[in-house]
């Protein structure tokens, strides 16, 4: 930690909606305004969106003070998220810190392919132990996986400041404090006695059910005694969650003596000497390996000068303490403005703390009450100490902002007596919560502004029925929910997009927007798996059957797409054929065309690939005839973002873009749909939700209370939490859950719970619970809908601060809401679950394929490299320039050819030889082919080609690298000239050939090269109707140039529309003659 004295910092509270980034604006101009240069001003936000605005907003502010030149200044302050801060930073201060400036960074959704590519060898290593240990400990859906467990532990040491090599303190704990819970092994119990029990019970069990049919929990277990008997009978052990599962059997009594013994002998599994054993290695293991894949990664890294976001983080750290860089950042820093402080990683808290020991004034800004960000590495204890403490610990000011400018008087009064006591019981006192002022209501806003609706149905799937039934009765009849419009806050009737409903999870999104769509209401969300659309589909499958031919289920799924309803059987059909490939290929209409692409896929990149499959296959036609025209296409336009993201993520990894790695790239994404319909409801989690506002908001899941997490990688704090040293005595606690789905009943629930640890994680699930409310309450402008099921609304439990609950909800109409005793006008709907038909449900429409003719065309664009042309077929003549170089070793003849090609681009005859002779030995030792050619050969081959030139085009000037761009009808050339050689009303082309071959091949090689130069030939004819004296094909290497042609026949421009761009330096034939 840095040894200099906190500055002063002022913090600001802000609860939801009282204008916090006018605030921030406000003591930003305040700066401004009293002489701190922008340059010397630093501001963090937590969106690209909010940096934007906080800038924008603080421009205009100068420009209406007539500052014009200080708005200019203001865009190169340091500005932006904190990442883009951190980044600058490092930038800076790069060769401070040992590292080259500019280093590549990485994107978040890149980071995961990253790190599976750098750390695959050390996963691998671990793999087989971890896979055993997770099978026994029933650790292997999505969340428990052990390379999810690892990937977590990683992330929470580098969010931490915890080194790798600390890892093993974690370790230690972790196995110290989960196997205390377990009851102390008999020593007469040993692993063979307690297996040897249940596998003879099992046994007998199974023995005595045999011939005997069970019903309902009966059946179940019996089931599993057979499982396990099974599993005995192959010499292999049951999983932990198996053990749990025969120890409970909840069976009738009449069936209950069948399973007694087998009870008995499972109930010894928390006493298991291997269940130990197997918790104990399998947390040491997954931390060493955290500790080691760490080190792969960051090594990788290093070596490809790549950082990602917390590397910027740990850098900027770095940077902010060491003494030599402190002197000149109090020199460019004067200020700092943190803003969202509440959503910073302890890590991030400890850069905002030495920011505060450079600058003379700092301004903290943030909502401890919307802390909800734990799962992505904030400390909500951390901040809210910090938020509660630095103002008074440095001499600064202490601001509550109170006046809600978003929701009306009904909802801030019934926020205030719903959460108070709960922020209260956290640490945060009444004054920093409670809402003092807000908007009025519109005259005509008479409704009141809270709604509870019972959901009914036993099932999920029943509940969200019937809340989307609620919400398409509420659209229905639009006046009996007015909402505020416009800066005047006149009231209107109710629209779509003026609903947010928001639910716990991503599956719960899912769900409620699939029922609101059954009932016919529109819905903005990001649903589904983009990849699993049939569309999307179909443009997988033409991608994968192009990659690779032999994939013969692509084929059949195309044809099974392409046949539709139509024919729903003719890909089976094809597969029962005598040859099936054959046969699949005849029923899809653009096989040949996929076919073509196929041939010609080495000339082009990934994406150009991507829309050819989509544009030349009529993918986007018979998307659109599958109805929902407009969903469909963005889903399609969606999957070209996710392809072309792979050609950017293979330039980080220093890697080849190719079709097949496309394929394989995109087999793993998850990528959700894009929202469908922005002018619709809203679905999206409380999470998602935060920073945003609507008229009317539906909190939705109201039944799922608190779930701690007590079984999963958290970060702990040893000794009392101090926000001055806020990355001091962090440890990762880790402890599998080992029963899998059997989550009571066996011995470590009860006694995880009762520990110090499980009582403290309650309390933080409880607390993020009450905050993540708060958000959700937090977000309605007009309207608040508590939406519950029938029976419970559990997650209203955990504002409760006594025995009597703190909400009460009405249970029919007329009834009030009651927070804290407290009673606010409410109305109440009892939702039923819809039965009948919607009449006005949007169907898929039908749509009839009209058989038209497909036109071919070429490719967008022509590369000249790529050109064919049969009557450039000749070798007019082949001149010897002088013997062929002396090459050593075996160089990489591209490599070579690339540095050869370089050279004779900016070399000059005209300037001295030792110069000349210098920049050759750079050129040659530039692209790694030094040792194999000497650079006075080089010089040699180009003073060959300058004399050649000096005789045949007397006074000519030479033009290097004309980049050339000419629209040829409907398509485009694109390319590149080596060399123009240029009298103003005629010119010649050469290009450079590094062919080592032999003799006989040199005018081979020379004519394959023709059409490419004769493509450049008639581009340069047509803009500057010069005529074309020579094509020709230089060969350094072999001491040769080559015209080539057609014998007799000139090169005549066609109707082109040509430009060539871009500066090209020139000098004379006659100039360059040595």
């Amino acid at each position: 930690m840095s040894a200099l004295p906190l500055n002063r910092v002022d913090t600001t509270l802000a609860s939801a909606g009282t204008g916090k980034t006018t605030t921030l604006v406000g003591q930003l101009t305040r700066f401004l305004d009293a002489g701190i240069v922008p340059d010397r001003i630093l501001a963090t936000t937590f969106t690209k969106k909010a940096a934007e605005e906080l800038v924008e907003r603080a421009r205009a502010h100068l420009i209406d003070q007539g500052r014009s030149e200080d708005a200019i200044a203001l865009l190169g302050a340091r500005m932006g998220t904190v990442n883009a801060v951190c980044g600058r930073l490092v930038e800076d201060f790069a060769f401070d810190l040992g590292r080259p400036p500019g280093g590549e960074v990485v994107p978040d959704d890149s980071a995961a392919l990253l790190f599976a590519t750098a750390a695959d060898d050390t996963l691998t290593r671990f793999a087989p132990a971890l896979n055993a240990l997770a099978e026994r400990l029933g650790l292997s859906d999505q969340d428990t996986d052990w390379r999810v467990l690892v990937r977590r532990v990683i992330e929470l040491a580098r969010a931490n400041g915890i080194d790798p090599t600390d890892l093993n303190r974690s370790a230690d704990r972790s196995c110290d404090s989960l196997l205390a819970l377990l009851p102390e092994a008999d020593p007469d119990l040993s692993d063979a006695v307690l297996d040897a029990a249940l596998r003879e019970a099992v046994r007998e069990a199974r023995e005595a059910l045999d011939g005997r049919s069970l019903k309902g929990e009966g059946a179940k277990a019996a089931s599993a005694v057979k499982v396990a008997a099974g599993l005995f009978d192959r010499g292999e052990l049951p999983p932990w969650s198996l053990w749990a599962k025969l120890s409970k059997p909840n069976t009738s009594k009449a069936d209950a003596p069948f399973f007694i013994d087998v009870a008995r002998a499972a109930a010894a599994h928390p006493r298991h000497p291997r269940l130990r054993g197997d918790l104990d290695q399998f947390i040491r293991l997954v931390f060493d390996c955290a500790a080691r894949a760490t080190a792969a990664f960051q090594a990788y890294k290093a070596e490809r000068g790549l950082l990602d976001f917390t590397d910027q983080e740990a850098l900027a750290l770095e940077i902010l303490r060491r003494p030599e860089t402190q002197e000149r950042l109090r020199e460019n820093i004067a200020v700092v403005l943190i803003d969202e402080v509440q959503d910073a990683s302890p890590l991030q808290v400890a850069i905002f703390s030495e920011l505060a020991r450079i600058a003379t004034h700092s301004v903290w800004v943030g909502d401890p009450k919307q802390a909800i960000y734990g799962f992505r590495n904030t400390d909500a204890n951390l901040t809210l100490a910090a938020a509660r403490g630095i103002a008074a610990g440095t001499g600064g000011s202490s601001t509550v902002l109170s006046k809600s400018w978003r929701s009306r008087p009904g909802i801030c009064a019934f926020v205030n007596d719903a959460f108070l006591p709960a922020f209260e019981r956290m640490g945060l006192p009444e004054e920093a919560s409670r809402f003092t002022d807000c908007v009025g209501d519109a005259a005509d806003l008479s409704r009141p502004p809270l709604t509870v609706w019972h959901a009914n149905g036993k099932t999920k799937a029943d509940r969200s029925a019937s809340l989307a039934g609620g919400i398409a009765a509420a659209l229905a009849d639009p006046s009996r929910w007015p909402v505020r419009s416009g800066s005047d806050r006149v009231a209107r009737d109710l629209r779509a997009s003026d609903i947010a409903v928001l639910c716990r999870g991503n599956a719960d999104v899912e769900d409620l927007a699939s029922a609101l769509t059954e009932r016919g209401v529109r819905v903005a969300v990001e649903r589904g798996d983009l990849f699993a659309t049939p569309e999307v589909e179909l443009a997988m499958a033409a991608l994968r059957w192009t990659a690779d031919p032999g994939d013969r289920l692509s084929l059949a799924e195309l044809v099974r797409l392409v046949g539709g309803e139509d024919e729903p059987r003719g890909w089976l059909e094809a597969l029962g054929a005598d040859d099936p490939d054959a046969a699949l290929r005849a029923a899809l209409p653009f096989a040949s065309t996929l076919a073509d692409l196929r041939e010609r896929q080495l000339g082009m990149t990934p994406c150009e690939i991507v829309d050819a499959v989509i544009l030349s296959t009529g993918v986007v036609d018979l998307a659109c005839r599958w109805g929902h025209a407009a969903a469909r296409l963005k889903a399609l336009e969606a999957f070209r973002g996710v392809a072309c993201s792979y050609e950017g993520e293979c330039a980080r990894l220093r890697l080849p873009a190719t079709l097949g790695g496309l394929v394989a790239w995109l087999r793993d994404r998850k990528v959700p749909c894009p929202r469908s319909d922005e002018d619709a409801v809203q679905v999206m989690t409380y999470h998602k939700a935060k920073g945003l506002e609507w008229p009317v908001v539906v909190l939705a899941q109201l039944e799922n209370g608190p779930r701690s997490r007590l079984f999963a990688p958290v970060v702990e704090v040893e000794g009392t939490l101090d926000w001055r040293t806020p990355l001091a005595g962090r440890w990762i606690r880790f402890w599998p859950w080992p029963y899998g789905a059997q989550a009571a009943g066996v011995h470590l629930d009860a006694a995880a719970a009762a520990s110090a640890i499980g009582r403290h994680a309650h309390r933080e699930a409880r607390d993020e619970a009450v905050r993540l409310l708060y958000v959700g309450a937090t977000r309605a402008r007009d309207h608040l809908v508590l939406a519950r099921n029938a029976k419970t609304a559990a997650w209203l439990g955990v504002l409760d601060t006594s025995e009597d609950p703190r909400i009460i909800l009405p249970m029919h109409e007329g009834r009030p809401v009651v927070a804290g005793g407290v009673e606010h006008p409410a109305r109440f709907e009892l939702l039923a679950i819809p039965t009948e038909p919607i009449a006005g449900k949007p169907g898929d429409a039908t749509f009839l394929g009209i058989a038209r003719p497909r036109t071919e065309r070429g490719p967008l664009r022509l590369r000249p490299s790529g050109s064919v042309d049969p009557t450039i077929n000749t070798a007019i003549a082949s001149i010897s320039l002088g013997a062929r170089l002396p090459l050593s070793g075996e160089p990489e003849m591209d490599l070579l050819g690339q540095a050869v090609h370089a050279f004779l681009a900016v070399d000059r005859a005209e300037v001295s030889p030792e110069h000349r002779r210098s920049q050759a030995a750079r050129v040659l030792e530039r692209w790694r082919v030094a040792g194999h050619l000497d650079p006075r050969d080089l010089l040699e081959a180009a003073d060959r080609l300058w004399s050649f030139l000096a005789l045949r085009f007397p006074g000519a000037r030479l033009r290097r690298e004309v980049p050339v761009h000419a629209a040829a009808g409907s398509q485009a050339i694109v390319g590149r000239i080596d060399l123009l050689v240029d009298w103003g009303d005629g010119f010649a082309i050469i290009d450079h050939k590094s062919f080592p071959g032999r003799a006989d091949l040199w005018e081979r090689r020379a004519i394959g090269a023709a059409p490419q130069l004769a493509t450049y030939a008639r581009a340069v004819a047509t803009v500057t109707e010069a005529a074309c004296a020579g094509l020709f094909v230089h060969m350094p290497l072999v001491g040769s140039i080559v015209e080539v042609g057609a014998r007799d026949t000139p090169i005549a421009p066609p109707n082109l529309v040509v430009g060539i761009d871009g500066s090209s330096k020139s000098d004379t034939a006659t100039e360059a003659a040595i």
